[in-house]
């Protein structure tokens, strides 16, 4: 299976091997790290400044894909890759070739748990997902606050369920008191955009890369590995 992953999810380096990384496109051909760092010395609040691929172009791209393998696997930010080339890359592919499309700006914990188990991947794929996350902002997914290139002080932080508030709390800590209290015996795959330094969380954690979008916000990803748990 060939593997695509959006640069701009800021998946963890050490779990890229033998991955195709998918640059974000910047207006003036500037790099997404430098994006985001004159942003965070920005005295104003802009967007990254993104530039829209032509059909040709994201053609030409398809196609290199589809020459590697006839499966293929590609971990997508909404933010950044255009939603008409998402929805049209399953006709490109139909009939001879598969695939399977992940929307990583919601789901990075499962995204993780499919790069670390690569021969599962089909399977771990069927079926309802649901993914936590920890927010300092619950409006995180909206296009003006993901793209946003200064991060504000968290005064308050959420508990977001498959993009729906379920709680809220001043702090992370009594974010994860509930967690732990609805799903006391849970193994978690863990990662966030800074720090984070919960002990009593069971599973495995992951540190973003400093480019990972959204940086106006603190977000904590929770993806529960026995989602047949998860109501």
């Amino acid at each position: 299976m060939f593997i695509v992953v959006d640069e701009s999810l800021g998946l963890p380096k050490n779990l890229l091997t033998e991955v195709h990384i998918r640059p974000t496109t910047l207006k003036k051909g500037i790099s997404l790290s430098y994006a985001i760092e004159k942003g965070k010395k920005s005295w104003g609040v802009g967007k990254l400044p993104l530039t829209i691929t032509t059909t040709d172009e994201m053609l030409e791209e398809v196609y290199g894909w589809s020459m590697q393998d006839r499966e293929v696997l590609y971990i997508y930010d909404e933010h950044t890759t255009p939603a008409d080339w998402v929805k049209r890359l399953q006709n490109w592919f139909y009939p001879n070739q598969h695939i399977y499309l992940v929307n990583g700006s919601v789901n990075r914990g499962l995204a993780l748990h499919l790069l670390s188990n690569r021969p599962e991947i089909p399977a771990l794929l069927e079926g309802a997902l649901t993914e936590y996350v920890i927010t300092s902002n619950s409006k995180y997914r909206e296009e003006r606050t993901y793209l946003k290139m200064r991060k504000k002080k968290p005064k308050k932080y959420y508990l977001m369920k498959n993009s729906i508030i379920e709680s809220s709390a001043s702090t992370v800590d009594e974010l994860v008191e509930d967690i732990i209290r609805k799903h006391p015996s849970q193994n978690w795959i863990i990662t966030s955009n800074g720090e984070f330094n919960q002990k009593e969380l069971i599973g495995e954690y992951f540190q973003l890369e400093e480019d990972a979008l959204p940086i106006s916000s603190h977000n904590v990803y929770l993806y529960p590995l026995q989602q047949e748990n998860i109501e």
